[in-house]
């Protein structure tokens, strides 16, 4: 997968949220300028910044272990891009027109599984209990840390992903702790008036 577009016009690091994020918009003032053709994609895309921006400046002074969400890098709007992607050993090219919501975040690549490809069969009794546990307890961080943000509305086994306990050579590589984290939050609904103030 490959992508090439135009981003242009780098604002300043956002001070409100963290020095290491920042937001690049194109401001461009063609008369055929495209913001919003309709398309729910759009909408969806905002949501989900909005979502993953406000708990990444929640936890940014956790640690790994405490996060709940993937770390946020770089958001924005991309102009005019396009993906080339392979498919039935074909590269296909396909084009987008105008403004589109982008965000960079954490890739879960590291020791990370989705909740759904999590065989029971493979884990201890034991182990099944503290990944219940963690989820218990990071279902209610997610509830605090957007409480008057907003709502998932899109929880399920493919969206949680887990991080499960490592031993190498007799030492654990977190803890002994089971890490929880959440994505997609493009279907979430977010609270008008805490939108509108901020």
């Amino acid at each position: 997968l490959s992508i090439s577009s135009n981003i242009s016009n780098k604002t300043n690091n956002r001070s409100s949220t963290s020095s290491n994020i920042s937001n690049k918009t194109n401001h461009s003032n063609s008369s055929n300028q495209e913001y919003y053709n309709g398309h729910l994609h759009f909408i969806r895309g905002l949501r989900d910044i909005y979502l993953n921006v406000t708990l990444y400046i929640k936890q940014k002074d956790l640690s790994e272990n405490e996060k709940i969400s993937p770390d946020v890098y770089l958001f924005g709007f991309i102009n005019n891009y396009c993906i080339n992607f392979k498919k039935n050993n074909k590269i296909i090219k396909e084009e987008f027109k105008g403004l589109r919501p982008f965000i960079v975040m954490e890739a879960f690549s590291n020791g990370y599984t989705e909740l759904k490809n999590i065989n029971p069969k493979n884990i201890t009794d034991m182990m099944k209990i503290k990944i219940m546990y963690e989820l218990c307890v990071s279902l209610l961080k997610l509830i605090h840390y957007i409480k008057n943000v907003g709502c998932h509305r899109d929880l399920h086994p493919g969206n949680i992903f887990i991080k499960l306990p490592k031993y190498n050579n007799g030492k654990n590589n977190n803890n002994g702790n089971v890490i929880v984290k959440f994505i997609d939050f493009d279907l979430s609904i977010t609270n008008r008036n805490n939108l509108t103030k901020n």
